[in-house]
């Protein structure tokens, strides 16, 4: 047996799952990466491990820039100009009850941070895709719109991300 000075040890290689980058090189935004990303996660069969219902995995999703001329048109709410505000994706429980006692938690981190919530949407979402055990599990999706005063952009960015952490 060979001896090693390093932590890499190929008998531990073996496939693993799948993940796909769609990039714009000038890094503007486009609708069409969008489509791109779909049709990549669409032929990565293999997302995790499927359950006895051959249709419930771990998930797969895609990672996107705040789209903010469809949040402009589709918030409940009004939003500020982009850069000036972060927006957070959170899966709570069904349970409207429990709902708004983790909402009033989450509004009193942001206060914490000198933050603002401004607005609060419901995710459409379509169950009827969803393979029967992940519909017992199904989660309410939420997006959650936070701005913080006079931070904008990168400094915004790093901010919302150190305290998504603590």
């Amino acid at each position: 047996m060979e001896y090693r000075n390093d932590l890499y040890d190929p008998q531990f290689e073996h496939d693993a799952c799948g993940v796909g980058f769609i990039v714009q090189i000038d890094g503007k935004a486009a609708h069409e990466l969008v489509e791109e990303g779909l049709t990549v996660l669409k032929n990565l069969e293999h997302r995790g491990a499927l359950g006895g219902d051959n249709k419930t995995s771990d998930g797969a999703g895609l990672m996107l820039g705040i789209p903010h001329p469809f949040f402009a048109q589709t918030c409940p709410f009004s939003i500020p100009e982009a850069g000036s505000y972060g927006m957070g994706m959170l899966f709570l429980p069904s349970d409207t009850q429990k709902q708004a006692v983790l909402k009033q938690l989450f509004e009193a981190e942001v206060l914490d941070e000198k933050g603002k919530v401004l607005g609060w949407r419901k995710v459409p979402t379509n169950k009827e895709c969803l393979g029967s055990i992940a519909k017992q599990s199904c989660p309410s999706v939420w997006q959650v719109f936070v701005a913080i005063q006079n931070c904008f952009d990168e400094e915004l960015e790093r901010k919302l991300y150190y305290s998504q952490r603590v």
